[in-house]
């Protein structure tokens, strides 16, 4: 979102440019929550919902983009807007044709999940043990782990999100950090004189 800020440079002072910036680190926190929940409740249902969560909020990034490049004033770095804008939209649907529904097959596959109220009964029952003491058992659990394995067929399944978040994703906020630094970086410099060394 502060990419996006300063891309848009005067834009950005837009009521409705800054509630969406606004909402997107609200949707951030919500999708971290329900991923933490997912994994130590280990109930997938919260997975789905957080890659939901994460297609919203590229599609919200996608209007502001659109907000941004279209919206009156000329933006301060359109080509940051128009890259935003192919990334987060492409984002959104890869979130919706493979990560939610990867994640909505797992807790399928599931028996407690054979129908729908025992589906809901099983998500509210797995939640509710997680938070109601719960969560150092889970914690420990995930700290141990069981099956340490390198066959394909182990991972074939994950491996695309995998590829997507661990080298995709990480490089993008390279790039955008190092783009941010250079753009601002005397203004960075500034600020870090004020910093305790």
């Amino acid at each position: 979102p502060a990419i996006l800020e300063r891309a848009m440079g005067r834009r950005a002072t837009s009521p409705l440019i800054l509630a969406g910036l606004r909402a997107s680190t609200l949707l951030i926190v919500v999708a971290q929550a329900c991923c933490w929940t997912g994994c130590l409740a280990e109930c997938e249902f919260w997975n789905a919902t957080e890659e939901a969560i994460w297609g919203v909020w590229g599609i919200g990034l996608s209007a502001l983009c659109l907000l941004g490049l279209f919206g009156g004033k000329r933006p301060s770095y359109p080509h940051i807007l128009w890259i935003g804008l192919l990334l987060s939209a492409g984002y959104s649907v890869y979130m919706f044709t493979v990560d939610v529904p990867m994640y909505t097959g797992k807790w399928n596959l599931r028996p407690e999940s054979s129908s729908p109220l025992g589906s809901w009964a099983a998500i509210i029952e797995k939640t509710k043990r997680l938070w109601s003491g719960g969560l150092r058992e889970a914690v420990a659990r995930m700290n141990t782990c069981s099956t340490v394995t390198s066959r394909y067929e182990d991972w074939e399944h994950d491996l695309g999100w995998f590829t997507g978040y661990f080298i995709g994703a990480v490089w993008i906020a390279i790039i955008g950090s190092l783009w941010y630094s250079k753009t601002y970086g005397a203004s960075l410099q500034k600020l870090k004189a004020f910093l305790p060394s």
